[in-house]
């Protein structure tokens, strides 16, 4: 991954493979074969964003995934499996400046699916694209906020499957507005959405909410909304003549108490719903009228460095019809993790508990109910920051699942070998800084009955950072205590201490007369630990001068129309102290290291073994100093009709100086570049 100021750039890949996560089927009478069924997948996705300016984002995305799935299917196939292949790609560009915003999405996505078993060993397959346009617009009202928008959505499927050949093309158009207000106290959302289906007509659904915070840390929330789904391709085809949409009618209440370090919700939800579809008896069945109640309660919470927290569901999912509970839907679910964070890395460990469900026999016909069991499962996760722009991510799920085998990476040579750290180890790492920023400052102003107006400000402000880390590590665990004392080599340490400051003066004069004639002085005087002594301070002036035409006599016919109208302009100077070194007046002997930070040995043997080696660092200007900004702009404020048509113009000219910049040195110094302050840059 990749980030600064106005871009991010994500790369990713993943690789999964499991055995027996199934667990071997014993259907006697059927004659499956028993043996383990495992998982593999391999992926890739990719993020890119761009800010172009203040108003105006970009950006694109993908996903593409390859995967095979092992299962039991009679007697015909020994290898009965399913081959499956996705992806998804997309591209938008946001809009945003005061009270209008934008945004305008294209994608594009396919499925392909192809299943081997033994009442088609030929192979079925479902063949689906989808291609998806949304567009939206926000406009910020004096009380709230208003969207609108439409999508397109195609969705095109060839099925071949059995020796039979299906097609599916469908198209959904779809309206949607809503209506947002966030206050201190309370928020509200109130939508409609309308959905015409090229298959079902036209469907409205609705939602509207509303939460209000009856004291500064406790919150009760209430929403209803209404739904329509359409079946899928899969449904269609599998279903026992016509499978009609699916419709659910929900209500939700929550109340919810935060505060500093902490953050508690429970939340009670309810739906009804006609016409749900699940797989029963080889075909797709629709329920006429199914419910699901639960209560879910969660809680998070932050200690200094230390996160925790749980979330808790408990679920009654019913066939009204049958008065039986739904397939897979177990009543308890439960999740713990506890986290540790610190600037150069955070840890998490989570357990999660899912209780037993129902699920079809598919080895008889009828089907018959049987009972899932419960399981827990471990997961564990670490984030390494390498640099503000770089991040190392790793996770190890299930740790607890014997079902789960170790992931295997391979060599040039494609022969297998674990992926783990042969060496136990112990680091330990501390770091501390403190950042100190007073500012002081005075006005005074004075308006005389003549019309004449000062106002004087003076003042002072620092800047004191202070950063100090020391790593320890050593390998060769020997206890079952994991600390520095209980291993026995390769002890390495490192550590370091590094400060910067800088301090200004300054001061402000403002003149005007009557509001027409304006005048403002500025002055600056600014030093940096970064230089030395001689070129640490600097002076920075600016200037600035205003007529507002509309305050005169003779504009006084037309103030009715044109309430400003101020001529100005303005020069001013100012600097810049951020260099990547802290110190970069200093040269230093660096002894080498590795890409780690620790001590490394050199690559050639004197007297049989490998010393460490230092190098000089580049040369260095006992003459840096300040890069400076001078910046000239003229320009005109107008407004009129009682401010509602606002105009201003500015044509500015920016000349920045003594940028530091790396010069080439003569071959005979030994050094091929020196810091210097010799660039500059003009931009009008």
């Amino acid at each position: 991954q990749y980030v600064n100021d106005t871009s991010t750039l994500s790369l990713s890949t993943g690789y999964e493979k499991t055995d027996g996560i199934n667990a071997t089927r014993p259907d006697v009478g059927s004659n499956y074969f028993a043996d383990k069924d495992g998982f593999e997948s391999k992926s890739a996705s990719f993020v890119a964003k761009h800010k172009i300016n203040d108003a105006v984002d970009v950006g694109v995305n993908g996903l593409v995934s390859k995967s095979t799935s092992d299962f039991d299917s009679g007697s015909t196939l020994v290898n009965t499996y399913s081959d499956q292949k996705n992806g998804a790609a997309s591209a938008y560009i946001d809009f945003n400046q005061d009270k209008l915003s934008a945004n305008l999405k294209y994608g594009q996505s396919f499925d392909k699916t192809t299943t081997y078993d033994s009442t088609s060993p030929q192979g079925n397959t479902f063949d689906t694209t989808q291609k998806q346009l949304n567009f939206q617009l926000g406009y910020k009202l004096p009380v709230g906020q208003l969207i609108a928008g439409l999508e397109h959505l195609k969705q095109e499927a060839d099925v071949n499957a059995n020796y039979a050949i299906y097609d599916l093309d469908r198209t959904v158009k779809s309206l949607f507005t809503s209506y947002l207000v966030t206050q201190n106290n309370f928020d509200f959302q109130a939508g409609v959405r309308q959905d015409d289906h090229s298959e079902y007509d036209k469907h409205t659904s609705y939602n509207i909410g509303g939460a209000y915070r009856i004291n500064p840390t406790t919150r009760l929330g209430l929403a209803y909304s209404t739904g329509f789904k359409a079946p899928t391709v899969q449904d269609i085809y599998y279903g026992s003549g016509t499978v009609r949409f699916q419709t659910n009618k929900n209500w939700e209440a929550f109340i919810e108490n935060s505060g500093k370090n902490r953050t508690t919700r429970l939340t009670g939800y309810q739906s009804d719903i006609e016409n749900k579809t699940i797989w029963a008896n080889g075909k797709t069945q629709v329920i006429p009228n199914a419910s699901i109640d639960g209560i879910n309660l969660s809680s998070d919470w932050k200690s200094n460095a230390l996160l925790f927290g749980f979330d808790y569901d408990y679920q009654k999912a019913k066939n009204e019809t049958t008065n039986q509970t739904l397939y897979y839907h177990p009543k308890n679910k439960a999740t713990v993790y506890v986290g540790y964070q610190q600037p150069k890395y955070d840890l998490r460990a989570e357990v999660s508990y899912t209780d037993k469900s129902i699920s079809p026999d598919y080895s008889t016909f009828p089907e018959i109910r049987q009972t899932l069991d419960d399981y827990a499962l471990l997961n564990i996760s670490a984030n390494y920051y390498l640099s503000p722009n770089l991040t190392i991510n790793t996770r190890i799920n299930n740790l607890t699942d014997t079902s789960y085998q170790t992931v295997y990476g391979y060599d040039v040579s494609k022969n297998p070998y674990i992926i783990a750290n042969q060496t136990s180890s112990v680091t330990e790492y501390a770091y501390k800084s403190n950042f100190f920023n007073p500012n002081i400052f005075t006005e005074y102003g004075k308006s005389l009955e003549s019309g004449h107006n000062f106002k004087v400000m003076l003042g002072f402000q620092s800047e004191l950072f202070k950063q100090r880390d020391i790593t320890a590590s050593q390998d060769g665990i020997m206890s079952e205590v994991a600390t520095l004392n209980t291993t026995q080599t390769n002890a390495q340490n490192r550590g370091g201490y590094s400060e910067w400051a800088t301090a200004g003066f300054f001061g402000r004069v403002n003149y005007d007369y009557k509001g027409r004639y304006l005048a403002e002085v500025n002055m600056r005087y600014d030093g940096t630990s970064r230089f030395l002594r001689d070129n640490r301070w600097n002076l920075f002036p600016s200037f600035s001068l205003g007529w507002n035409m509309a305050r005169e006599a003779f504009f006084e016919d037309l103030t009715d129309l044109i309430s400003t109208f101020k001529i100005r302009g303005s020069w001013g100077e100012l600097g810049n102290q951020n260099t990547d070194n802290w110190y970069p007046f200093y040269r230093t002997i660096d002894i080498n290291k590795d890409q780690w930070g620790n001590y490394a040995l050199g690559s050639w043997l004197v007297n049989g073994v490998k010393p460490n080696i230092s190098k000089e660092s580049a040369l260095v200007s006992s003459l840096l100093t300040w890069e400076k900004t001078q910046t000239l702009d003229l320009g005109f404020d107008l407004s009129m009709l009682n401010n509602r048509l606002n105009v201003t113009f500015d044509y500015y000219t920016r000349r920045t100086s003594d940028l530091l910049q790396d010069v080439p040195t003569s071959m005979t110094v030994g050094f091929q570049t020196m810091l210097k302050n010799v660039g500059e840059m003009k931009n009008q």
